[in-house]
């Protein structure tokens, strides 16, 4: 079992970035203290896997999580949106107590 799960249309655009970015060696998703209600997920290209962090493979595309994230993270659905001329990865975090009413953060 993933930590972390993405849908077809998440990994289809993790596939075009990193495929954009060689010098990758996956997608780093971490949790950053932000927003109104307190924290955010934060995607980013790894170009390396530092200590505390895991390499993972979720459906074909290598994630890189820190440790000390992964419960927070854990069940995790990715998700790539299109929303008129805006598109974007969004999260839904089973872990999240709340989210904040733009959905661009959540309390713990």
């Amino acid at each position: 079992m993933n930590a972390i799960n993405l849908t077809q249309d998440a990994v289809e655009q993790a596939k075009r970035l990193l495929q954009a970015h060689p010098r990758a060696v996956g997608l780093r998703l971490s949790v950053a203290k932000s927003g109104c209600a307190g924290h955010s997920i934060r995607i980013d290209y790894a170009e390396a896997v530092g200590g505390g962090e895991r390499l993972i493979d979720c459906a074909g595309v290598p994630m890189v999580l820190s440790e000390a994230d992964l419960p927070v993270l854990s069940g995790t659905e990715v998700d790539y949106v299109r929303d008129g001329l805006n598109r974007m990865f969004r999260f839904r975090n089973p872990n999240a107590r709340e989210v904040c009413g733009c959905g661009e953060s959540f309390a713990l």
